[in-house]
């Protein structure tokens, strides 16, 4: 018959007394899977919320962006006014004194290329954030792409 050793009975009376601890940590455990499930439906839709307002605002500038060059082409270009003489109008920055589309002056080109560079990045903008009408749309699959995203980071 082995005898028991002061390391056994010390052993014998850890797991005793931690047997309380264990049990605590298992029923906290439980505790913690079910705030999770009950709590899990208001994530969600927080997330989508979340995830669609940040995209529609990127939308909505790209939108903006997209009206500049239109607002500038409003105000500084077009044929212009009509001049007393007939068939002639005053210049602007696209349009010479007849009326034909001709870039004026040296202010013309950098507009031009403003107005282009207004454009593309509001384009870029308008389809590079189009989740809000994703989720709106077909909410799982942005959830879904949302979670296979997350873990191929």
């Amino acid at each position: 018959m082995p005898t028991s050793t002061p390391l056994d009975e010390a052993f014998a009376r850890f797991v005793q007394s931690n047997t309380d601890v264990l049990n605590s940590l298992a029923s906290t455990a439980t505790d913690v899977g079910s705030l999770i499930a009950a709590e899990l439906p208001d994530v969600l839709q927080q997330l989508l919320l979340w995830n669609a307002l940040k995209s529609f605002i990127f939308f909505l500038l790209g939108v903006f962006l997209l009206l500049v060059p239109w607002c500038m082409y409003r105000k500084w270009g077009g044929r212009g006014e009509p001049d007393t003489m007939p068939g002639y109008y005053h210049s602007t920055l696209t349009h010479n004194t007849r009326g034909v589309f001709k870039l004026n002056g040296p202010d013309a080109i950098p507009a031009v290329l403003l107005a282009g560079f207004f454009t593309a990045f509001g384009f870029l903008l308008c389809f590079v954030n189009l989740d809000w009408l994703q989720i709106i749309v077909a909410p799982k699959a942005y959830l879904l792409e949302y979670v296979r995203t997350f873990l191929t980071r």
